[in-house]
C-alpha cells in the first residue's frame, strides 16, 4: 500500500538526513511503499550516498517499482562493485518483457560486465526483439566473453535469424570459447 502524500513527504526528507540510520530507515520504508513518483529521488539517492545499506535499499526499492526508468538505473548500478550483487539478484528477479528495452540498451555500454549480464538475461526473458541486437553484439563485441553469452543467449532464443550468424561465428571468430558455444 503506497504512503500517503504527506509521509512519503516525510520519508523522501528522510533520504537526505545526516544519519545514516535514518536514510536506511527510510529506504526500507520505500521498498515496501514507493511508487514511481519517488524514483528520480531513488535514483539520486543510489548515486550520491555514501552509505552500502542506503544504496542497497534504493536499489530493492527501485526493483520493487520496476518501471522502465528504475530498470535503467539498477542496470547502471551494476558498475557500483559494492552493490553490484544486490543489482544482480534484484534484477534477475524482475527480468521479463518489460526490461527488455533498457537491457538492450545495455549492449552498448562501456563496462563488460554490463554488457554480459545483459546478454545473459536477455537470453533468459527470450524474447524475439532481442535477437538482432544480440546478433550484433556476436558479430562486433570486443569481448569474448561478451560475444559468447551472446552465441548462448541466440541459442536459447532459438529464433531462426540466429542460424547464420551463430555459423558465421563457428567459423570465424578467433576465440574458441565463441566457437564452441556455436556448434
Amino acid at each position: 500500500m503506497p504512503l500517503k502524500e504527506d509521509a512519503l513527504n516525510k520519508v523522501v526528507l528522510d533520504l537526505y538526513s545526516e544519519k545514516n540510520t535514518v536514510r536506511r530507515i527510510a529506504t526500507q520504508r520505500l521498498i515496501i511503499h514507493g511508487n514511481e513518483s519517488i524514483v528520480p529521488v531513488l535514483i539520486s539517492t543510489l548515486t550520491r550516498d555514501k552509505d552500502v545499506k542506503v544504496r542497497e535499499n534504493c536499489i530493492r526499492a527501485l526493483a520493487a517499482i520496476g518501471d522502465n526508468l528504475s530498470v535503467k538505473a539498477l542496470i547502471k548500478s551494476l558498475s557500483d562493485a559494492e552493490v553490484k550483487r544486490v543489482s544482480i539478484k534484484e534484477l534477475k528477479k524482475i527480468a521479463d518483457y518489460n526490461t527488455v528495452g533498457p537491457l538492450i540498451e545495455a549492449l552498448g555500454d562501456e563496462d563488460f560486465d554490463i554488457r554480459n549480464f545483459s546478454v545473459h538475461l536477455l537470453g533468459k526473458i527470450g524474447d524475439p526483439r532481442a535477437v538482432e541486437p544480440l546478433i550484433e553484439v556476436l558479430s562486433s563485441d570486443e569481448d569474448a566473453w561478451v560475444r559468447r553469452s551472446s552465441a548462448r543467449a541466440l541459442e536459447k532464443i532459438g529464433d531462426p535469424r540466429a542460424v547464420e550468424p551463430l555459423i558465421v561465428a563457428l567459423s570465424s571468430d578467433w576465440d574458441y570459447v565463441v566457437r564452441s558455444v556455436s556448434t
